[in-house]
């Protein structure tokens, strides 16, 4: 059994001899006062580093992130990039790649900014590109003869219910 204080009473009989054994087991342990604000003052000293060290992590993260999709819509818009368009690119994720080195989210913030804003543009133009080729290749396949249009046969219906069936 385990009291409310935390304490666990255990005993046991031997059927066959009646004799009973009984053990209580408290809690010995726990933290001091002492070692509370201890370790309260620790958490306060080391506050600043912690909070510096997500930073890093976070940037980190979003750098990663962004170079991912990056490279993802690369090839989506493959045929639309430039050589020239590729390599700037390339170059900025190199620059994004180089800068999550050196584990400061500044400048990883940084290099992430100047990559996502150059892919920002260069993706924006493509898919104009892309968009005016698309409108090209749809006006030269639009059909001119009312001929190739579908014959659409127009039909009543009615609804039978099940109970009417029988």
């Amino acid at each position: 059994d385990i009291d409310a204080n935390g304490i666990v009473n255990v005993s046991a009989k031997d059927k066959s001899t009646n004799k009973e054994q009984k053990i209580q087991i408290k809690s010995d342990g726990g933290l001091s006062k002492d070692e509370i604000e201890k370790m309260k003052n620790e958490a306060e000293e080391h506050a600043s580093a912690d909070e510096a060290r997500k930073e890093s992590i976070e940037s980190r993260n979003q750098a990663e992130s962004t170079v991912y999709e990056i490279e993802k819509n690369m090839k989506t818009y493959d045929n639309e990039l430039t050589v020239d368009e590729k390599d700037s690119l390339n170059k900025k994720i190199t620059e994004c790649r180089d800068a999550l080195a050196t584990n400061d989210s500044t400048i990883i913030s940084n290099a992430t900014k100047e990559v996502q804003e150059e892919a920002n543009k260069l993706f924006a133009e493509a898919y104009q590109r892309k968009s005016a080729a698309g409108e090209q290749a749809g006006e030269q396949a639009e059909p001119t003869s009312e001929a190739n249009e579908e014959k659409v046969d127009e039909a009543e219906f009615q609804d039978v219910d099940d109970k009417e069936k029988k």
